[in-house]
């Protein structure tokens, strides 16, 4: 056989390995405005455009290149965002179950309402034809998609940008019992001690009240209004969910997840990229290492307060490492000489760096993977919703150093640097961890990809749904009965037998 017979062979065997025998028309809705969760959702809707499946997208940020079978949707920008938004003074520190439903469920339930009347929405509506044969979409505990998911009767996959949440878990019957699964707004991590554990089920019940009252206040409406029909019951909807992606993986949060759960965590993370030349020289040019320094896309940089603003420049200006330092919509002034400061970093190519010895971080869950990935230890100052979780889990893994912003003081700071950069313990344990994180059969990008197209041959892969979903509540939460009172009974009954 000639060689041109031969490349021929090979350009056949590629495209029967790299594209689906069948492309699927796979609509994509993802409504919040946060970079965050856009780096999460892009590879994969991305990815199966590359497969060869027909992929429309409604979202907030506009791709670079796409091709003829990827379209983008533009929301307008009369949708709350979530970059740079969030106050450091306005944060509700002594309701932080409360504030994050009251922020959540509000902001879902909006959002259905402004998805719905997109005329590109609307349109899919009243054809009432099969448009799509799968929706691939950011739901939380909104169920507004499992409800177009049911009028048009096709699967419907959630991608979840935490590590948990009770919405989803309700949704497909996922095991969170809260005795050793902490609620993802709770500073607790699986190890808790017994009146941890008597709170975490009392702000699991807030919720599940809470997930039921929204849906109950809210979806009636949305059911009438928007597709005039009678509102499913809960369960009805709950069949539509195929598959949530859960961002975790068991090296972070070690949970039992059913069938239709599949943890996908570091899918955010890319192919280490060359630095920009300035940043490459002020890291390479530091012999004492580099500290970064981030609070994120959702703090506002600018809210820091004053005093506290000082103490870290002072912090910074006696310590003898370069630090790179985040600044958002921060001015700032007089600043030390080894102090790098911009609006934006290349986060994750910075941390890969041999360099770094720290990362001062606000602990989002998607730093807290890539300090994972890259080996980097990390001090943590959180503020909101799972940061508090995400640095406990941290601390109890030996691998960073939690930080409270109201208590924080030049002292605090500085011996906190100091022992994160000469205990090397810290980068010891975040080695063994890294190594746990990444030993995986596949990456979560292809892991990704493997389980939608699983759905889609499958139809939906109704065998994946555990009978677990259909429980009501208060026969799961017996949990309470045996894990609260008992042990209370128990007490009162060795003090008084």
């Amino acid at each position: 056989m000639n060689k041109n017979g031969l490349w021929m062979i090979l350009i056949i065997i590629i495209v029967n390995i790299t594209l689906p025998s069948e492309s699927a028309r796979i609509l994509g809705i993802f409504p919040i405005k946060s970079r965050s969760h856009h780096s999460i959702n892009q590879p994969i809707v991305k990815g199966l455009a590359l497969k060869g499946h027909n992929v429309i997208i409604v979202s907030h940020f506009e791709s670079e290149s796409n091709g003829s079978n990827y379209k983008e949707i533009l929301f307008g920008d009369d949708l709350m965002s979530f970059v740079d938004t969030i106050s450091i003074n306005e944060i509700d520190k002594h309701n932080p179950i409360i504030n994050f439903l009251r922020t959540m469920l509000e902001l879902e339930y909006g959002l259905c309402r402004r998805i719905f009347e997109m005329d590109f929405i609307k349109k899919i509506i009243k054809s009432k034809e099969k448009s799509f044969d799968l929706i691939i979409a950011e739901t939380y505990n909104s169920m507004c998609y499992n409800l177009l998911a049911h009028y048009l009767d096709i699967p419907l996959i959630d991608v979840l940008p935490p590590s948990s949440g009770i919405g989803p878990d309700i949704m497909i019957g996922n095991p969170n019992n809260p005795s050793y699964i902490p609620l993802m707004t709770s500073p607790y991590s699986t190890k808790m001690e017994f009146w941890q554990r008597v709170s975490n089920i009392i702000q699991y019940i807030i919720h599940n009240i809470g997930y039921y009252f929204y849906f109950n206040n809210y979806m009636e409406e949305i059911s009438q209004k928007y597709f005039n029909m009678e509102l499913p019951s809960q369960n009805t909807l709950h069949e539509k969910v195929a598959l949530i992606f859960y961002n975790n993986h068991f090296s972070f949060i070690s949970r039992p997840l059913v069938p239709n759960a599949i943890d996908i965590a570091g899918i955010h993370i890319n192919e280490l990229k060359p630095l920009p030349k300035d940043i490459q020289k002020f890291i390479d040019t530091a012999k004492d290492g580099v500290i970064f320094f981030s609070f994120g896309t959702t703090i506002k940089a600018s809210s820091i307060e004053p005093e506290k603003l000082e103490i870290i420049k002072e912090v910074f200006s006696i310590i003898p490492q370069k630090i790179i330092w985040r600044t958002n919509d921060l001015n700032l002034t007089d600043l030390p000489s080894n102090v790098m400061t911009g609006k934006w970093f290349p986060q994750r190519d910075i941390l890969e760096h041999k360099n770094v010895k720290a990362f001062v971080s606000h602990c989002g869950l998607l730093g807290t993977l890539e300090a994972i990935h890259t080996v980097t230890p990390i001090i943590g100052i959180p503020f909101i919703f799972d940061q508090f979780q995400n640095i406990k889990i941290l601390v109890d893994r030996g691998v960073a150093i939690h930080i409270d912003y109201e208590t924080m003081n030049r002292n605090i700071l500085l011996d906190s640097i100091n022992r994160i950069i000469n205990n090397t313990e810290y980068r010891n344990n975040m080695k063994e961890l890294s190594k746990i994180f990444k030993d995986r059969p596949m990456s979560p990008l292809d892991t990704a990809l493997y389980w939608i197209e699983y759905v889609l041959r499958h139809k939906g892969a109704k065998h994946m749904r555990s009978e677990s979903a259909n429980i009501p509540l208060y026969q799961y939460l017996k949990i309470f009965r045996d894990c609260v009172l008992d042990r209370i009974f128990y007490s009162m009954w060795l003090r008084h037998p």
